[in-house]
This record gives structure tokens, C-alpha cells and sequence, in this order.
């Protein structure tokens, strides 16, 4: 008998890691929030832990980006949004799915990750991939493209910068990427926990309906240059491993740091978003807002938000 096809390393990393529509309602949140909405908090996403530079564009959608949204002038939640280090471009495509006025460009270097995420965009939003999804492929650092409202760089992508002048520099075009008021999100994790050698595993559900495993290793971490070294590993039906499935060199990079590099970039404001934690009962509300403090836990994920 036949054994069933290893599910693509895409399919694996975006069932076990990403939550889009979860991410998609925080940012909306998040740009609404500082374009007067009030109070807009988001429910926590699911992130890589607790589980993710050619200089020429290569657009796989070439349609344009609208400059004009029709029925969109009452809508306060954002209309178009990058994702940078796009890999499954999950977020672009939930972006474009969640409204109908909405578009998105996904930014990734790798072009054959793009091609994978252009076909599962086609089959989730149909012809919608067509008209308002545009993945392009080039270096986030200097790509620029058309100004937008809202420019998302999750899944700890931030890291991959490894010294100051490095995340500055990818600071600086994101402020020029964004429309007046725009705002630059980007995800952060943190706390002694974080610079442990360490292994979590959670069930995953595969697409024939079997049960895996996503391992999520620290495999080292460097006091003295902040660098750490994470992977991704998979754990298959009949003793099958796909290791080092993902394999990430990166910056451990605090808050202040982060938020201290956004207004060197020329940001008008920085602020922490994280969910509210109570110590004596270890336990978090899982409900992003702003944040001006936070008590100490053993690990935390927030993200750090840059209003043009």
C-alpha cells in the first residue's frame, strides 16, 4: 500500500504556527485604534513559538494596486496592507479575504515560496487573488512600492536584522512605505525562557486526517551577541521527521531596543502591544492593548507598533 505524500513544509509550518484571521482582526484593530477608533484590542495570534534579498521586484501578480477604494471612504480599519517576509503570505490573503475593499502586497525574497503561496491564495479567496493580492519578490529592505496604511512583519521576522544599523535602515523604508497615520507592526518574543536551550512539542492535525507533531527547538543562545538559534522540526505518522524544516539565525532583540529604533527611524510614536498578564495566577488574558508596563514572566510575545 502506498503511503500517503509528505505534506509541503508551507502546509506544515502554516497549520501548526499561523493563526490569519486572528492577525488580520489585530492589525485592523491596531490601525483603527490609532486613526481615532478608541479602544480596539485584538485576541492573541498564534506565533512560531508557541507554534517563521534580490534587489530586483518580481511580481507574480502584475495587476495595480487601486489608488482609489470605492465605498471604502466610512471604513476605519485599514484598506491596504504589506506583509513583509511574507513566506505563506497567510496574512496578505486573510487581509484581502476579510473585506471587499481591501488589497494587500506580500513581500518574500524566496520565489518558489512565492509560487506556493500564490497557488493556496487562489484556492482560499478565488478570484479575489486576481484583483487585490500582489506578491512580489524583492528585499523588504529597500523595497518600497506602492504607500499603504497598514505593514505587517510577523513571525519574529524582525530578528533576522542582527545589528542596530541593520534594523534601522529596514525601519527607515518601512516609515517611507506608509501613507500619514499609517502603522508599522512587528512581533517580538522575550523573557528568560526565551534564551533557554529548549524543546515544546503540540498535535497537529495532517490533511488525512493522522496526527503529527511541530517541535519547536532553541537550539543555542549567545549572551554576548543576543543571537539565538531556532528550528522547526516536524513529526510524521510512521516514525517520519522532517528536522530542520525551518532554521532561523537571530537578534534577540529587546523592547526598548526595538521601540528606541522606530523613533530613531523617524516614527512619530512607538508602543508595546502585549496582553495583559496576572502573576499570581500565571495567567494571561490573552487580549493585545497598549501596554507602558509589563510584569516579568518566564515568556512573552508582544508586538511593537509604529505610527508614520
Amino acid at each position: 500500500m502506498k503511503s500517503p505524500p509528505t505534506p509541503h513544509r508551507l502546509w506544515l509550518y502554516r497549520q501548526a504556527v499561523q493563526d490569519p484571521a486572528a492577525e488580520v482582526d489585530l492589525l485592523g484593530r491596531i490601525y483603527e485604534h490609532y486613526r481615532g477608533g478608541g479602544a480596539a484590542y485584538g485576541r492573541t495570534p498564534r506565533h512560531p513559538r508557541h507554534p517563521r534579498h534580490p534587489r530586483n521586484s518580481r511580481g507574480l501578480n502584475r495587476g495595480k494596486v487601486r489608488k482609489d477604494f470605492p465605498g471604502g471612504k466610512n471604513f476605519r480599519g485599514g484598506l491596504l496592507l504589506r506583509e513583509d517576509y511574507a513566506g505563506t503570505c497567510a496574512v496578505a490573503a486573510a487581509w484581502v479575504g476579510s473585506h471587499p475593499n481591501r488589497q494587500a502586497v506580500a513581500v518574500d525574497w524566496d520565489q518558489r515560496v512565492l509560487k506556493w503561496a500564490w497557488r493556496e491564495a487562489q484556492n482560499e479567496i478565488g478570484p479575489r487573488a486576481e484583483e487585490d493580492l500582489h506578491l512580489v519578490c524583492a528585499d523588504v529592505r529597500t523595497f518600497r512600492g506602492p504607500r499603504i496604511d497598514v505593514v505587517a512583519a510577523g513571525n519574529f521576522s524582525v530578528f533576522f536584522h542582527h545589528d542596530g544599523r541593520a534594523l534601522r535602515k529596514y525601519f527607515k523604508n518601512l516609515r517611507a512605505s506608509l501613507r500619514p497615520g499609517g502603522v508599522a507592526v512587528v512581533d517580538a518574543f522575550g523573557g528568560p525562557g526565551a534564551m533557554r536551550v529548549m524543546r515544546q512539542t503540540q498535535p497537529m492535525r495532517l490533511p488525512d486526517g493522522k496526527r503529527g507533531r511541530y517541535v519547536w527547538e532553541q537550539k543555542s543562545f549567545d549572551a554576548v551577541t543576543g543571537r539565538v538559534d531556532c528550528r522547526i522540526h516536524f513529526e510524521l505518522p510512521g516514525g517520519k521527521i522532517l528536522r530542520n524544516a525551518f532554521v532561523y539565525d537571530w537578534r534577540l532583540w529587546t523592547l526598548p531596543e526595538l521601540t528606541e529604533a522606530m523613533i530613531d527611524a523617524g516614527f512619530a510614536k512607538a508602543e508595546v502591544w502585549s496582553d495583559r498578564y496576572d502573576p499570581k495566577r500565571s495567567q494571561s488574558d490573552g487580549i493585545y492593548q497598549p501596554m507602558s508596563r509589563m510584569p516579568a514572566r518566564e515568556d512573552w510575545v508582544a508586538c511593537v507598533v509604529g505610527v508614520r
